[in-house]
């Protein structure tokens, strides 16, 4: 199965204030990594207050909710469990580029786009 391509544009480098793509990346990974460790603990509070025998549940087919929320978050996590995530542990390709729209500029523009939409999808 081919993973699907994905481009961040950090538009905008013509304003002096703009972040340039590599600090958008840090960002972009730190936000990540923070909602990836809130889900995780989320998700293992509702699995102990809903599986437990004692909330009025049976017990019985506890083993395979277990079973099956494992087989969940591991198809559903993202980067490497214990490692902090970074772009480069996904199976996805991902490229981070800067670029400006503003006319008679020479960063990037429609030009980049065009080319990357080419060739990651008719590859």
């Amino acid at each position: 199965q081919k993973e699907i391509p994905v481009m961040i544009l950090c538009n905008k480098q013509d304003d002096p204030s703009a972040l340039s793509n590599l600090r958008v990346k840090a960002i972009l990974e730190d936000e990540i990594d923070k909602l990836r460790t809130t889900r995780q603990a989320d998700l293992g509070s509702l699995r102990n207050i809903g599986g437990s025998a004692g909330a009025g549940g049976s017990g019985a087919g506890d083993e395979d909710d277990d079973d099956a929320a494992a087989a969940e978050k591991a198809s559903d996590y993202l980067g490497y469990e214990g490692k902090k995530f970074a772009f480069e542990h996904i199976s996805n390709p991902v490229q981070i580029n800067e670029s400006s729209m503003a006319m008679g500029l020479d960063i990037g523009g429609m030009e980049q786009i065009k080319a990357w939409v080419s060739d990651a999808f008719n590859a």
